[in-house]
This record gives structure tokens, sequence and C-alpha cells, in this order.
């Protein structure tokens, strides 16, 4: 890619209207031009944690208050246990994003993973308990969701341990 192309690839990423194209650049791993503070990804994910607390807390009350009445036992169970698995992984975002042990690197992937994970797994034991779609349309989408899950477990630990910060 010759300079001029650069400069102007640089230009219309890192202006201010267009904020959100260096988290797709991130996203699509384009090295030569991911050039931000180390910190902006880190309080995106921070950020962007906060808020699904907020819907699991919203979708929680939610379950509670205004489907009780309306969802067989056994599909309030599996909202239920969405909202549970939402919230254990926001704490888990929260966790991994505030840790001075890990590189920005392994955050933003392990937040990547996590934040996938979250959105297959939950989001579709929503939409199968809320009869929005049928099981047998999505079956697949739920174990999906799971291994990102597992994956980005994984992926912490072995970026805890491969850590040479100290605690």
């Amino acid at each position: 890619m010759n300079t001029s192309r650069k400069k102007h690839l640089y230009s219309l990423i890192f202006s201010p209207k267009n904020n959100i194209c260096v988290y797709i650049l991130v996203f699509l791993n384009c090295s030569k031009f991911v050039v931000f503070k180390k910190r902006r990804m880190t309080k995106y994910n921070l950020g962007l944690t906060a808020l699904l607390g907020m819907l699991t807390i919203l979708l929680g009350a939610f379950g509670a208050h205004s489907l009780e009445d309306k969802l067989e036992p056994e599909a309030l169970k599996s909202f239920e246990t969405g909202i549970r698995y939402m919230m254990y992984h926001v704490f888990a975002l929260l966790f991994v994003n505030s840790s001075s042990l890990l590189k920005e690197k392994s955050k933003k992937r392990i937040s990547l993973l996590f934040f996938a994970g979250v959105f297959l797994f939950s989001g579709s034991i929503f939409l199968i308990s809320l009869g929005l779609i049928p099981a047998s349309q999505i079956w697949f989408v739920t174990p999906i969701g799971g291994i990102l899950l597992i994956l980005s477990w994984l992926m912490t630990a072995i970026a805890f341990f491969k850590s040479n910060q100290k605690a």
C-alpha cells in the first residue's frame, strides 16, 4: 500500500467522527493500522461490560416480574439460567479488564470471546425460552456459545500463567 493511501486511511480511521472504525480494525486485526492508546480498548470493554450488566439486571427484572405468569416453569427456568450465566460473565469481564497482570492484547481477545459467548449462549436461551424462535431452528447456537465461554476461561487461565508481572 502506498504512503498517500496509508495517510488517507489513517486520517479516515482516526478522525474524531470515526472512533468506531478503530474497533472495527482491531476486530479485523489489521495490524499495520491499529495504532491506538493501549487503554482505549480496555475502557471500551469496561463500558460494554457495564452495559451488559445493566441489560442483565433489566432482563432479570423483566423475567421475575413479567414472565412468571406467562411462561411455563421450564421456560422460566431456562430464562433464569441465561440471566445467571450472563451475570457470571459480566463479573469475569470486569475482572479480566481491570487486571493489571494481563496484557492489553490478551484482555482484548479474552473479552471478545466472552462477549461472543454470552451473546450466543444467553441470547439463544432467551430466544428459545420466550418462544421467539423454535429450538429446532437454533439448537446449535447455545453449545457454540458455551464452547466460546469455555475457551475464554481457558485463555484467561493461560494469560495469567504466562503473565510475568507480579501481583
